[in-house]
């Protein structure tokens, strides 16, 4: 019993040791402790480890804190800048698409200016996509008097003519499509032929004189016999003849306008058989 009871007090000092050490760190870790004084100078030995322990945690706590928020800001001024990159480089590629268009639209009007006849700029605006590279739609129609089987040509040559019409479209049938043919000559001995539509990107020779002198890579002009295109529009280039009859050959042209890739035309505004008398001089009409 008395074992027990020493024991209990030995506890009760020890705890009332510890704590009233514990104040005294506390005190002194505070700075309350003048330091001259000689608890202080008996206590640092013990406080001095334990207060450089926290002063170093709480500095490496603060530059933490701060690195975090600095980084946090570094990421939102990287989204914003790459928010602006992006922007900068939409309004980019909208100032290349209009410098495009420009030097398109300052093409086609040095061609008409080089060309009697009135001309009407007009934008691509579809392909037929049950045979996308035969028909082509144009953004004008009646209301700017297109009328069926006008030619519509670029400056490297004829595109198809009009054979549908209505308010603000009309619908063009190609060079490429079978139902298209465009009689013309070669550049070179002037031997007459007939251009037709294929069914891929060259068209057909048809009723080319077995006994003339045409030949591969001959430059093909139209010729103005149909009344539809004026004489002397470039049609493309011959890629290959071989014998079909005893009378004609036959060949491929490769046209000189690519149908897939063509965005503006100009319609030439005149009606078949009007060539020789249109005498005004090649403009723009807006």
């Amino acid at each position: 019993m008395l074992q027990f009871l020493f024991a209990k007090k030995k506890r009760i000092y020890f705890s009332l040791i510890s704590l009233f050490l514990l104040v005294l760190i506390a005190l002194q870790l505070s700075g309350k402790l003048h330091p001259a004084n000689p608890i202080n100078v008996i206590l640092m030995p013990v406080t001095g480890p334990v207060q450089s322990f926290f002063v170093k945690n709480y500095y490496n706590l603060q530059d933490f804190r701060a690195r975090y928020i600095d980084l946090r800001e570094v990421e939102e001024r990287n989204r914003q800048l790459s928010r602006e990159l992006d922007d900068a480089r939409i309004a980019l590629l909208g100032f290349h698409e209009v410098q495009r268009e420009l030097m398109e639209l300052r093409r086609h009007l040095e061609y008409t200016r080089q060309n009697r006849h009135e001309y009407l700029y007009a934008r691509v605006i579809g392909r037929n996509p049950s045979s996308w590279l035969r028909t082509i739609t144009l953004d004008v129609g009646v209301e700017k008097g297109i009328k069926v089987n006008m030619p519509v040509v670029t400056p490297e040559g004829i595109v198809g003519r009009v054979v549908h019409v209505s308010l603000g479209y009309s619908q063009v049938l190609s060079v490429l499509d079978p139902k298209f043919a465009v009689s013309s000559v070669t550049s070179a001995d002037r031997e007459p032929l007939v251009a037709v539509g294929g069914y891929g990107s060259e068209m057909n020779i048809r009723y080319l004189d077995a006994g003339g002198k045409a030949r591969e890579g001959d430059i093909v002009f139209t010729s103005g016999v149909d009344q539809v295109f004026p004489a002397g529009l470039p049609v493309g280039r011959i890629t290959g003849i071989a014998a079909d009859t005893d009378l004609f050959f036959k060949g491929t042209i490769a046209p000189f306008v690519d149908i897939n890739r063509l965005e503006e035309v100009l319609v030439l505004k005149v009606e078949a058989g009007e060539f020789d008398a249109h005498k005004e001089e090649a403009k723009v009409v807006p």
